[in-house]
């Protein structure tokens, strides 16, 4: 009976770490999912909430799990095992809802400049980076069926004049004395052109699609 302290404390030492082991591992998981999240498109709140969500979600049953695996003296190595493929099914089914969960965000709308037959529009969105001004311009419907970004600039140099130069024609121009233009596609607003002025601020979705960063032409 004295022999059987020690081997208890043991176990139940072992059993404890066990738990942390996985609720850290958990964790982990948890904060890379937001972080992709985040960076995939979703916004900051959302990418937290679902990520915390998730989280929880698998802590709970991987406490369930690691119960049952106990009950039948399974090695450490495949309770491991078993909760990686538990969170890799949480991010399997965050990606699947990743179309859902991220909405670009422009920035705040600012001033609109209508085509010559009046169907479409430019938008001039406002936003910063910490104290720096930046710019999203997207071509629009004007009845609202739709939405696209063509233009992203951040400080300098900065849009003074947007243009239409024809029905599916734009140009921009900047306070550099640079023209940035462009078309698009009238049926599904695709712009034939996608400019990101400076890059180091075009890491998420969707203006991590940019084609140039520079003016067509030069």
């Amino acid at each position: 009976m004295d022999g059987d302290g020690p081997d208890q404390a043991r176990g139940a030492g072992g059993r404890a770490l066990k738990v942390v082991g996985v609720a850290l591992l958990c964790a982990v998981y948890g904060v890379v999912g937001a972080g992709l999240l985040w960076l995939a498109g979703a916004s900051f709140i959302r990418s937290v909430l679902v990520a915390g969500a998730g989280t929880a979600v698998t802590i709970a049953v991987a406490m369930l799990l690691l119960r049952r695996l106990r009950d039948r003296r399974a090695p450490t190595l495949v309770t491991l095992a078993a909760v990686h493929l538990l969170a890799l099914v949480l991010v399997a089914g965050a990606v699947a809802a990743l179309p859902v969960l991220r909405v670009a965000d422009f920035g705040d709308p600012g001033d609109r400049v209508v085509s010559p037959d009046g169907r479409f529009e430019v938008v001039t969105y406002d936003w910063s980076a910490m104290i720096d001004p930046g710019w999203t311009l997207a071509v629009e419907r004007v009845d609202g069926g739709g939405r696209e970004w063509f233009w992203v600039g951040v400080e300098g140099p900065a849009p003074v004049e947007v243009r239409f130069v024809d029905p599916t024609g734009i140009e921009v121009h900047d306070d550099y004395g640079q023209v940035w233009a462009l078309t698009f596609d009238p049926d599904t607003l695709e712009p034939s052109e996608r400019y990101c002025v400076r890059p180091e601020y075009c890491y998420r979705w969707p203006f991590d699609g940019y084609t140039r960063t520079s003016p067509a032409g030069t």
